[in-house]
């Protein structure tokens, strides 16, 4: 089965976000609280300028550090050549790209996640690939979910933060 797509900046974030879990979601909101904490400072004059913006900085390091990451890896690696082409067959998935060709075999993927847009494929605990699920059809999008399931179904996610995997007796 072949199938060609393109990743967007949305696609990234939203892996991204997926893949930080609950850290990305708690640094956000205690970003945004720095934030308000030194807005307020400077703004009730409690604390000198100088004092107050140092909050406000480390708080948007803080909240806006994913979708900055995730502009940033966009750029670098799919602005240029969006289009990738997918194949799945019987030894792994095939990723074909203008910068090269990438393969993938079933037993170097390690847990994968499905999410209402795409799937998340886990090489490493800290990579992952990405395959959109806009770019299958009704036809084939069965056959990707039936494929990555029996390829994978002695690997099971132990560990959601680590991305830690152990085979399955």
């Amino acid at each position: 089965m072949e199938f060609g797509f393109s990743i967007s900046q949305q696609d990234l974030l939203e892996a991204q976000k997926r893949h930080a879990g609950a850290f990305g979601k708690i640094s956000s909101i205690i970003g945004r609280l720095l934030m308000s904490f030194g807005v307020f400072a400077g703004v009730s004059g409690s604390a000198p300028f100088g004092s107050a913006i140092i909050p406000v900085f480390v708080g948007f390091c803080l909240a806006a550090g994913p979708r900055v990451r995730a502009h940033l890896a966009f750029k670098q690696d799919f602005a240029n050549h969006p289009e990738v082409t997918a194949s799945i067959s019987e030894s792994g998935i095939r990723l074909a790209s203008a910068r090269g060709v990438s393969e993938i075999f079933w037993p170097a993927i390690m847990p994968f996640e499905e999410t209402a847009n795409m799937f998340i494929l886990y090489t490493q605990s800290n990579a992952f690939q990405l395959i959109p699920k806009r770019a299958t059809t009704s036809e084939t999008l069965p056959i990707l979910q039936t494929a990555l399931k029996a390829h994978l179904e002695k690997v099971r996610l132990v560990d959601r933060r680590n991305r830690k995997a152990r085979l399955v007796r």
